[in-house]
This record gives C-alpha cells, structure tokens and sequence, in this order.
C-alpha cells in the first residue's frame, strides 16, 4: 500500500491547520500532535498545498484500510450471462447479440451458453459452430477468455472485452 499523507513525525510544518471534531484551527505542530498521542490517534497532513497545511487527527491505519477496500471494490469483474438455443431465431439472436454488445461496453466479461435441449445433443458439431460465429460477430470488441467447451446440455465460452 502506498503512503500518501505525511503521518506525525513525518510533518516538518512549523504550524498546521487543525481539523477535529467540528473545531478548526491554525496551531503549532507540537500542539497537534500533543492532542493527537492523547487521543491515541495520529497526526495526518490531508492537504499540502494550502498554507498552513491543513491536517486532521484520526486513525491512519483504519483509513489505509478502508482505501485498500475502496480499491478493491473498483478492480471486481462482473461475469454476465447470455443463453442461446440451437434454434434461437434471427432476431432473438440479434437482440442476444446487442445484449452482449452492451455487456462489454460496461467492461463486463460475457459467459455465452448455448443450451442443447432433448434430441439437440446430437447436433453438437453444428452448436460449436453457432456459438463460435456468436463469438465471430463480437470479435472487434471481444476476445475469447475460454474456449468453447461442452458440459452436459450446454456449451459455454467466455468473452472479455478487449483491452
């Protein structure tokens, strides 16, 4: 994790701006960090281009933390889903298509399912080439992830939008 406030012996300001608990005002650095040990918390410079800097007394460690969570909820990948048939019609297709389209444009990854239903097993080789021209269709804004593969009923791929 990355440091980017200065942290109690790290200030080297005569005088800061002081911000705590609804109160605010210019004192020395000693002062503050007088105040700062007392209340078992530290000493953090938030804003360095003002002049005094301005500073606020809180618990550095926990706001390190709660960044990292901040962070960490941006980096989450989404997986969204599609399903196609065997038989799924021309406009079904093209409303399937758009629907994957938008997906990706979010910077979602796309899991593509064909479902085989019934007798429609036995046209595996025929599905592998309909969702592969799924993929085809998508090529300009997606790459595959995972390959098409079968599992039971259903063959599925993953699409990641392109970098």
């Amino acid at each position: 994790m990355e440091k980017k406030h200065l942290v109690n012996a790290e200030i080297k300001y005569e005088e800061v701006f002081l911000i705590e608990e609804g109160q605010s005002a210019v004192m020395s650095r000693e002062e503050a960090l007088q105040r700062a040990y007392a209340a078992g918390l530290d000493l953090v410079v938030v804003d360095v281009s003002r002049k005094p800097p301005v500073a606020k007394i809180m618990d550095y460690g926990k706001q390190l933390y709660r960044d990292s969570k901040k962070v960490g909820k941006g980096k989450r990948t989404v997986v969204k889903g599609v399903r196609l048939s065997l038989n799924t019609e021309q406009n079904d297709w093209e409303l399937k298509l758009e629907q994957a389209k938008r997906f990706l444009k979010e910077r979602n990854l796309v899991k593509v399912q064909l479902i085989l239903k019934g007798r429609e097993v036995m046209y595996v080789p025929r599905a592998m080439e309909k969702i592969k021209s799924f993929a085809q269709l998508l090529e300009e804004m997606a790459e595959m992830k995972e390959q098409p593969r079968r599992a039971g009923y259903a063959i599925t791929m993953v699409l990641q939008p392109l970098s």
